[in-house]
């Protein structure tokens, strides 16, 4: 449609036939979005390698997202049995550098637009063929593909399949000893892939991959590049020295350049001399002209914020460059970045990880023995580190609640002392000895009630059902008469 007829459609704005607002005059009339170039992956890994900001907008959100790790937490077993079964697990993770991998993959994701982890889950089947999780052996390694080196083969066409519309099989082409090339299909199931920017479908293109997250922020990155080489050469010329001569431009017509060139000459080694320029008082002026840096510094902050819009983080983490304004910290932009980061965790890391955790829960020689526990939960440590100043005052508002519960006869203090030492705050407490206390108190309590005393089963461990009393000893029989 011509930019006429859509004019023509538009009867819901201003125009005005003498100045031409809103008419075909209007140079508003005719700005248009058109599809960008789409970076090639030579361009991206230029961009990458020698631009510090493009890497970082590329690397930041996967290494803080992976930065502080992560637990495991399972339901039905004691904290002893919980925490055995979550070392075996890390230590496994970690002896395959899974948690660094996976990280690495999510960076070329983000840089090309896709990347993933192979994982060699020995189940007696070709990588071709679905993963069969129920005979998984053992896992023998993980691999770290990027986009170059995959190719999709095969999509799931079926609408009713789940992944509709996503690659099903994966070919990977590599190069043997006698150059000739092999080609290796992996199916999806065997693959944790970690996707880029979100990209609308009709821009895809035919290969199917997303886009780089550089690519919406290239042009500003581009544009701020040459704003800060322009700053370089002006303060490399910051100020020009200027010499008038006197029918300067009646010398060079006559012919006397070499009369011109000699006295340039005489001027720069009179300078180098005695440190002065000599020049004619009637005739000649030397003076040296400032270059004005008026608003640049300005300029130059407008280009930051703008860059770090296009890449989604705060200017004091993209630019390291420190909070401006007064009482400013810099925290609340931490806090809305680590919301982000965490939000990225969850969206992205978690399923992925989950996946990969499953797999090795699944393996008949990892740490559990090809059994997954009924119910077990990833939780990510928290990436905001209160200092020592406010762990100290949580604990004190920890432990003034606890001994206000207890001054209430809420709680009895042996109660109090298992709760802080569960909260992990109060290591040193003893709680054996806090439960056999426990134990010992609530028998006198029962002695003295005549009926059985209820034990929380949380307090004195795995054992007893919960809301149940402690099993006693049965009865010694009667002896006959």
């Amino acid at each position: 449609m011509s930019v006429a007829a859509r004019l023509v459609q538009r009867a819901d704005s201003w125009v005005n036939a003498l100045t031409g607002l809103g008419g075909l005059r209007d140079k508003l009339s005719h700005a248009q979005i058109v599809p960008g170039l789409r970076l090639q992956e030579s361009q991206l890994e230029a961009l990458y390698n020698d631009d510090a900001f493009a890497a970082k907008i590329v690397d930041r959100l996967p290494r803080d997202a992976t930065r502080r790790g992560f637990t495991l937490e399972f339901e039905g077993l004691s904290r002893e049995e919980s925490a055995e079964a979550m070392r075996a697990l890390i230590g496994r993770l970690e002896d395959m550098s899974a948690l660094p991998k996976l990280r690495e993959a999510w960076i070329w994701g983000r840089l090309y637009g896709g990347g993933g982890v192979f994982v060699g889950a020995d189940d007696g089947l070709e990588p071709a063929e679905p993963l069969a999780e129920d005979r998984i052996r053992d896992i023998a390694f993980l691999n770290v593909l990027k986009r170059s080196q995959l190719q999709v083969r095969t999509r799931s066409e079926d609408v009713r399949d789940p992944f509709f519309g996503e690659p099903e099989l994966y070919v990977v082409r590599r190069t043997s000893s006698v150059a000739t090339t092999e080609e290796v299909l992996i199916h999806r199931s065997r693959l944790i892939m970690f996707p880029g920017a979100v990209t609308a479908r009709g821009v895809y293109s035919d290969d199917g991959w997303d886009d780089s997250v550089l690519q919406r922020a290239e042009e500003s990155i581009r544009q701020s590049a040459t704003a800060w080489q322009s700053t370089a050469h002006l303060v490399a010329d910051a100020s020009q020295g200027v010499l008038k001569i006197a029918n300067l431009v009646d010398l060079i017509a006559a012919g006397s350049e070499a009369v011109l060139r000699t006295r340039m000459e005489m001027m720069d080694m009179a300078r180098s001399v005695c440190r002065a320029i000599l020049v004619d008082a009637d005739r000649e002026e030397f003076q040296r002209v400032a270059t004005s840096f008026a608003g640049l510094p300005e300029m130059l902050d407008r280009f930051m914020m703008r860059d770090a819009a296009a890449a989604e983080m705060p200017v004091t983490l993209l630019y390291g460059r420190s909070p401006a304004g007064l009482n400013a910290t810099g925290e609340s932009d931490i806090r809305s970045w680590y919301d982000t980061v965490e939000d990225a965790q969850n969206d992205v890391l978690r399923p992925r990880l989950e996946r990969l955790i499953k797999l090795f829960m699944l393996a008949k020689a990892g740490p559990t023995g090809g059994k997954e526990p009924e119910n077990w939960k990833l939780v990510f440590r928290p990436l905001w580190q209160p200092t020592d100043k406010e762990r100290a005052e949580t604990k004190k508002v920890k432990a003034d609640t606890v001994a206000a519960l207890v001054t209430a006869l809420i709680m009895l203090p042996e109660e109090a002392a298992i709760e802080l030492a569960q909260d992990g705050d109060f290591s040193t407490i003893d709680v054996d000895v806090r439960k056999r206390a426990l134990q010992a108190e609530l028998e006198l309590l029962e002695e003295e009630a005549g009926k059985p005393a209820v034990v929380p089963p949380q307090l004195l461990g795995p054992g007893n059902p919960p809301g149940q009393p402690p099993p006693q000893p049965p009865p010694e029989p009667e002896a006959d008469e």
